[in-house]
Parts: structure tokens; C-alpha cells; sequence
């Protein structure tokens, strides 16, 4: 099998390159360079992100692991953090989005039912209908379920497909 990179938006809207080889496939971020998925074929993920990471321009991927190590051995430290110093600036500053009591309860419950869909992170299209299933028995309302979409580490069409769901089934 040849290897096959795709470029395309991922979460967050972040641009992702997928890479399937012939023994295993990866994700990689493009901001930042982190690698957040590694799967050998016909075995469990060996890296995934928790269900807390952030994708978001500008802000850092938590959990990823990033490719470029700064190799700082033989430089004065003083350049390494001044070369730190510049790449931080280069990034505007971001304040996160103030979470009310009501979401941030949601929130917990969501969190809850994406451990026990199993499914990986950022949550696949194809696990949307099993993600609508842990949401509704965790004890999230249809309206709750909507509300906490744009805060889920889901791929692009996953948060589409919930929401199809939720309509179709008249409950949202």
C-alpha cells in the first residue's frame, strides 16, 4: 500500500494532514506540528489526545505531541529563550470564552458520555449516532446536547451529523 497524505480542515477548522501507510495511520496538526493520532493497522490507538483538547487558532493543542524539539545542547540559553520568546509573540494572546454555571455542568455530563462512546478524539462522523445515544442517557437535554457541540473534540462533520440527529428525531 503507498502511503496516501490528505490536507484538509480539522477540528476546530485547524488545517490536519492524515497519513495512511501501509502499517499505520497518523493525524498531524498543522499549527504547532503536533502529531495527535497514531494507529497501527489492527491495533488500539497507541497516541490520542483526552477529550479536553483544545483546537482552536492560536491556541496550543493539549496533549499533542509536538515534532520539532528545540535541540538547545551547545547554545547559550540566553538565545534559546530569546528564539522562545519571539515564536510566543508571534501568536496572538487568547483569553478563553467565559463558560456560565449551566454549560460548564453540561459540559461535565458531555465529557462523561464521549469516555463511554470509546470513540477517539476528535470523535469521528461515524460515531455521531452513538455520541447522540451517551449524551441523551447521561442526562443531557436535546437543547443541552447543542449548546455543548462547539466545545467537544469532535472532527468537522460530527457536530453536522448530532445535530441532523437530534432535528430528525424532533427533540431539539
Amino acid at each position: 500500500m503507498a502511503e496516501l497524505v490528505v490536507v484538509e480542515a480539522g477540528a476546530g477548522g485547524l488545517p490536519r494532514a492524515r497519513v495512511s501507510g501501509a502499517r499505520a495511520d497518523a493525524e498531524l496538526y498543522l499549527q504547532g506540528g503536533h502529531l495527535t493520532q497514531w494507529q497501527p493497522h489492527g491495533a488500539a490507538p497507541v497516541l490520542f489526545l483526552s477529550p479536553r483538547a483544545t483546537y482552536a487558532p492560536g491556541k496550543a493543542i493539549r496533549g499533542g505531541v509536538p515534532l520539532i524539539e528545540v535541540e538547545a545542547e551547545g547554545l547559550p540559553l540566553s538565545l534559546v529563550r530569546a528564539a522562545e520568546a519571539v515564536a510566543r509573540g508571534a501568536a496572538e494572546p487568547t483569553t478563553p470564552d467565559p463558560v456560565d454555571d449551566d454549560l460548564a455542568g453540561s459540559l461535565f455530563l458531555a465529557e462523561a458520555a464521549l469516555t463511554a462512546t470509546g470513540a477517539p478524539r476528535p470523535v469521528p462522523q461515524d460515531a455521531a449516532e452513538r455520541l447522540v445515544e451517551e449524551l441523551l442517557a447521561h442526562g443531557l437535554e436535546p437543547d443541552e446536547v447543542l449548546a455543548v457541540l462547539p466545545h467537544l473534540p469532535l472532527q468537522p462533520d460530527t457536530a453536522d451529523t448530532v445535530t441532523a440527529i437530534i432535528r430528525a428525531a424532533g427533540i431539539g
